[in-house]
């Protein structure tokens, strides 16, 4: 399957460096340019991709998440739901590494599904999205270990991820070594 295929905004135009250069100017840091971002996105490839589950009630963000999930080597996509209630019924019935929550959906919201989907996957990294800061700084008083606000680069929120769920299995791991 080429890139963009089955997104209609993606194109497939040829492009150059040199062409870039001209249009944009120097390219800027990122976690696709960035020397240092790769070599931790190397680093936290020694584990099996994560299982993400993505719940958003907005078609195009879900697919353009999905996108994203899918073409990064660290992560997979376990499902995709348009609601919480969608999301406690796939994280009862498959293991999740981490769940990107948008938190304003019809029936169901993030906020009232977040404690659920909490005890469900106690071990999940939890990000939650939205566009509301007092909602973000709810999520995360309801158990969320992040707060993202919409608007935020994908590609940022991904590594977010990969750092929490990196620390989270270190900080574990030294645990029951210190029990030992």
């Amino acid at each position: 399957m080429r890139r963009g295929d089955g997104y209609p905004w993606i194109t497939h135009r040829p492009t150059t460096s040199l062409m870039l250069w001209h249009l944009l100017g120097p390219p800027t840091p990122t976690a696709t340019n960035d020397t240092s971002v790769r070599h931790s996105r190397r680093i936290m490839q020694t584990d099996p991709t994560l299982k993400v589950l993505i719940v958003d009630d907005t078609r195009v963000l879900r697919e353009l998440l999905t996108f994203t999930v899918e073409n990064d080597a660290r992560f997979s996509v376990a499902g995709c739901a348009t609601d919480g209630a969608q999301a406690i019924l796939l994280a009862e019935q498959d293991r999740t590494d981490a769940i990107i929550l948008d938190l304003q959906m019809p029936h169901m919201d993030g906020l009232t599904a977040l404690p659920r989907l909490r005890h469900l996957c106690p071990d999940a990294v939890i990000a939650a999205h939205s566009f509301d800061f007092e909602a973000l700084e709810r999520a995360v008083a309801l158990g969320a270990d992040l707060s993202v606000a919409k608007g935020s680069g994908l590609d940022e929120l991904l590594d977010a991820i990969a750092v929490c769920r990196e620390t989270r299995r270190r900080v574990h791991s030294s645990q029951m070594s210190g029990a030992a």
